[in-house]
């Protein structure tokens, strides 16, 4: 059963991040389009560094989690709340520093580059913050909630752009993506601090 919704998850996973590509062409021209995605793509320079924490607490969570050992669990989320954040966050503030001589590197048309790299940022900061609670719930045997997540994200994504994409545009549409990122996350370590909690009083 955790194997599909794992598959679940990484299936749903590839189509979030591929989403906004899917979904602005309906709304905005491709000048607008292409100064997002240098945005997106600079953005994603920095969480991959986030996915490659991963590696190495993946491993760590299903050994504590077979041991039911949830305060062990819970220190390794708190320690990659307190990494991602301290990877991410200087990252961040440089590129956004850099984002006038990157913008320069590509034309006058490319002016909106910090405000798309500004708004991604604040998406992915929760992502940062909340730590590798997705990740933690897919080995814990709580695969289903993290798919649930996806899909809710998935849904208001979709959603949000229908609304918002006619009335403002690429800005608009950045700040939905922004915001489905930062809703997934949350409500991601929602679970997993309950998913804690609740296995811990039982024991």
């Amino acid at each position: 059963g955790d194997l599909l919704y794992l598959w679940g998850t990484s299936v749903l996973s590839i189509g979030f991040l591929q989403l906004p590509f899917v979904v602005m062409p309906l709304y905005v021209d491709t000048a607008e389009i292409g100064v997002f995605a240098v945005a997106h793509k600079l953005i994603n320079v920095v969480t991959t560094l986030l996915l490659l924490l991963a590696a190495v607490f993946g491993p760590a969570f299903a050994r504590s989690a077979a041991q039911r050992d949830h305060p062990a669990l819970l220190g390794l989320l708190r320690r990659t709340q307190l990494i991602s954040t301290a990877v991410f966050l200087p990252a961040a503030l440089a590129l956004l520093a850099l984002a006038g001589p990157i913008a320069d590197l590509f034309g006058s048309d490319f002016g909106e580059l910090r405000l798309f790299l500004t708004i991604l940022a604040a998406g992915h900061l929760v992502n940062a913050a909340t730590g590798l609670s997705g990740v933690l719930l897919n080995m814990a045997g709580a695969a289903s909630r993290e798919l649930s997540t996806l899909v809710v994200a998935l849904a208001a994504a979709l959603a949000g752009s229908a609304w918002v994409g006619p009335e403002y545009g690429a800005p608009g549409l950045a700040a939905v993506f922004s915001g489905s990122i930062a809703l997934k996350n949350l409500a991601s370590y929602a679970l997993a601090t309950h998913l804690l909690k609740s296995t811990g009083k039982q024991q």
